[in-house]
C-alpha cells in the first residue's frame, strides 16, 4: 500500500504515472474541503473532478491517489466509507463526498481492515490527519452516538421495522374515530437507543421519500440534547433539527424522533420550567393537567418514542403507569418494538441485572465478569488519580456522583466545591456540553450531565444519602444528606428512595469498560465488598 500524490490545478492527468490503475483509493484535498472516493479509472475521475472546479467546494489542489496490489473494488468502497466517517470526526477538513454516510449493514470486521491502521499513519505522514491513532477517534462521543458508527445487527432489524411501519402507513388511523398510533422502541440502559434515533433522523433526512418532511428530534435533557446538536451538526444538519419539548408547542411537525422519552416531564417540581411549561399548555389550548407527552402526540402525525421506564429518576418525569395510560388509549394505542442487546457494557445484560439485584436488596450470588472491571476503592484520592489515568489512556472517562453533595451556583469562586470524606472536590459547573470541555474533566458530573451518555471509565461516588443498615440488612436513604429539591419536593421517601436507587443504576451502567465505586458510607462499603472486587486492577 503506497498514497502517492499528483498536482490536480496542473490538469495533466494523462502524464500521471499510476502504481497501480486499476482500483485506487482517492483524496482531493483543498484548502478547507476535502473529497474521498474509489475508481477503477483514476484519471478520467480526475478530469471529471475537474470539470467541476466552477464550484467553490470543488477547488482543490492536489490529487492522493492511494494504492495497494492486494486490493480490490469491495476493498476500496470499504476504505472510502470507513475513512469518509473517520476523517469527518477527525475534523481536519470538511468532507463533500456525493457518497458519504451509504447505509450498508454489517457487523463482521474483515482481514483487509487488519490493514487499515496502516493507512491511517500514511495519511498522518501526509499531513491529511492530524490525530495519529484512528482508535481514538472511536472512543469520542460524537462517533459513540451517531451514524458514524456501525449498527449491530438487531439495531438494523429495528431500523428497518421502523421504516417499513412509516412506508406503509401502519401508524396512521384507519379513519377519523381513530387518533395515530405512536411508535415505542424500548431498551434498557445501553442498547443504543440513542445512537439508533440519530440513525433513523439521517436516513429519513437522506431518503428521497421523507427528505422533504418536517421532522425534529426532540430531547427533554438539556446535557443530552447538546451532544446530540453537536453530532448532528458534524453531519451538517443544522442545530434546530434538535430540539426541547417546549418547542414542539410552537409548530406541528410530520414525524417527531423523541430520543429518552422517559425524561418527559408533567406539572410537578418543575420549578424554574413551571412558568414555560404552563405558557407551552396555553399555547396548544391546554390546562396544566397536560404534560410534553401530550404536547408530541398532539404535533405530530408520526410520533416514535424511545422509552426506558427504568431511567425514571424524578418525580417531574412521567410516571410509567401515567405514559402507558396516554398511549394505550381506546382511540390510539401504540405499536411496540424491543431493544435487547446490551451495546454498551462489554459484560452485557447479566451485568446490568447484577447491579439492579443489589441496588433493591435482591443479594445475588457473587459473579465475576472476565472482560469489564468492576472495582471498589477505599478513598477519594485512589478513585481520582485511576479516572485521571483512564481519561488520559482511553479518553471519554469521568468521575460522577448521585445527590449526596449540595449543589450550590452562587458564582462564587467556591461555590461548586464540595467535600468527599474531608477531601475537596469540585462539581460540575455546567451541564450542557460537558462531556466535552477540556475544563471539566477533573468535576464531578450527575445524573443530569451523563444521561444518555456512553463513558469508556467511570469513578463512581456512592454519596452519604445512602447508608446501609446493619441491623435490618437493607439500604436506606438518609433524607438529611439528600440535596435534590428536585427530586425531593412533594414526593414521598419511597419516591425517593427508589428515584435515587434508579440514578445509582444508571450510573453504575454508564461505562463500557469498567466502573470504580467509592462509598462514603462506611457500612454500605463493607456491604457492596461483598458483590464488588476491591482488588487492584
Amino acid at each position: 500500500m503506497e498514497i502517492r500524490s499528483y498536482d490536480f490545478q496542473a490538469g495533466d492527468f494523462k502524464n500521471w504515472e499510476i502504481a497501480n490503475p486499476y482500483h485506487c483509493l482517492y483524496i482531493l484535498e483543498g484548502k478547507k474541503y476535502m473529497y474521498i472516493g474509489e475508481t477503477s479509472n483514476v484519471k478520467r475521475r480526475a478530469k471529471e473532478h475537474k470539470q467541476k472546479v466552477k464550484e467553490k467546494r470543488y477547488q482543490f489542489h492536489t490529487m492522493h491517489i492511494v494504492t495497494d496490489y492486494h486490493a480490490n473494488a469491495t476493498i476500496m468502497k470499504h476504505y472510502e466509507r470507513l475513512l469518509t466517517s473517520l476523517m469527518e470526526i477527525e475534523g481536519r477538513y470538511i468532507v463533500v463526498s456525493e457518497s458519504k454516510y451509504k447505509y450498508i449493514f454489517y457487523d463482521k470486521k474483515n482481514e483487509y481492515e487488519l490493514k487499515f491502521d496502516k493507512l491511517w499513519l500514511l495519511l498522518e505522514k501526509k499531513g491529511l490527519v492530524r490525530e495519529k491513532e484512528f482508535d481514538n477517534l472511536l472512543t469520542m462521543e460524537k462517533f459513540s452516538q451517531s451514524p458514524f458508527k456501525l449498527l449491530n445487527e438487531e439495531q438494523k432489524k429495528t431500523l428497518k421495522a421502523i421504516l417499513n411501519i412509516l412506508n406503509t402507513k401502519e401508524d396512521q388511523p384507519v379513519d377519523k374515530n381513530y387518533q395515530a398510533r405512536p411508535l415505542k422502541i424500548t431498551g434498557m440502559a445501553g442498547t443504543g437507543k440513542t445512537v439508533l434515533a440519530i440513525t433513523l433522523f439521517d436516513y429519513l433526512k437522506r431518503d428521497i421519500r421523507f427528505h422533504t418532511k418536517k421532522i425534529a428530534v426532540v430531547v427533554a435533557n438539556p446535557s443530552l440534547r447538546e451532544e446530540i446538536k453537536f453530532t448532528l451538526k458534524c453531519l451538517n444538519y443544522a442545530k434546530n433539527n434538535v430540539i426541547a419539548p417546549i418547542d414542539v408547542t410552537r409548530k406541528k411537525y410530520d414525524i417527531i424522533i423523541c430520543d429518552e422519552a422517559h425524561k418527559l416531564r408533567r406539572n410537578k417540581n418543575l420549578l424554574l420550567y413551571s412558568k414555560a411549561f404552563q405558557k407551552g399548555n396555553e399555547r396548544l389550548g391546554l390546562d396544566n393537567t397536560h404534560d410534553e407527552l401530550d404536547w408530541i402526540l398532539m404535533q405530530a402525525k408520526t410520533t416514535i418514542l424511545f422509552y426506558d421506564e427504568n431511567q425514571i429518576v424524578s418525580p417531574s418525569e412521567i410516571p410509567k403507569e401515567v405514559f402507558k395510560k396516554k398511549i394505550e388509549t381506546q382511540e390510539r394505542g401504540y405499536r411496540p418494538i424491543e431493544l435487547k442487546k446490551q451495546m454498551r457494557v462489554q459484560a452485557g445484560r447479566t451485568y446490568i441485572k447484577y447491579i439492579y439485584d443489589i441496588l433493591y436488596g435482591k443479594e445475588p450470588k457473587r459473579k465475576k465478569f472476565n472482560n469489564y472491571i468492576l472495582q471498589i476503592v477505599d478513598s477519594y484520592q485512589e478513585l481520582n488519580q485511576i479516572i485521571k489515568k483512564k481519561e488520559k489512556k482511553y479518553g471519554l472517562s469521568r468521575k460522577a456522583s448521585g445527590y449526596g453533595f449540595e449543589y450550590r451556583n452562587d458564582n462564587t469562586s467556591d461555590s461548586h466545591t464540595i467535600l468527599i470524606n474531608h477531601e475537596k472536590a469540585k462539581w460540575n459547573t455546567c451541564t450542557k456540553g460537558w462531556i466535552r470541555k477540556e475544563e471539566c474533566k477533573q468535576e464531578i458530573g450527575s445524573i443530569y450531565t451523563l444521561c444518555g451518555i456512553d463513558l469508556n471509565y467511570i469513578g463512581l461516588i456512592i454519596g452519604p444519602e445512602l447508608y446501609y443498615d446493619t441491623q435490618e440488612k437493607k439500604i436506606k436513604l438518609n433524607k438529611e444528606e439528600f440535596y435534590d429539591n428536585t427530586v425531593k419536593k412533594q414526593a414521598s421517601e419511597e419516591e425517593i428512595y427508589n428515584h435515587v436507587l434508579n440514578a445509582y443504576g444508571i450510573l453504575l451502567t454508564r461505562a463500557i469498560m469498567g466502573t470504580y465505586i467509592y462509598i462514603c458510607d462506611d457500612n454500605l462499603r463493607k456491604y457492596l465488598k461483598r458483590f464488588f472486587s476491591s482488588e487492584r486492577m
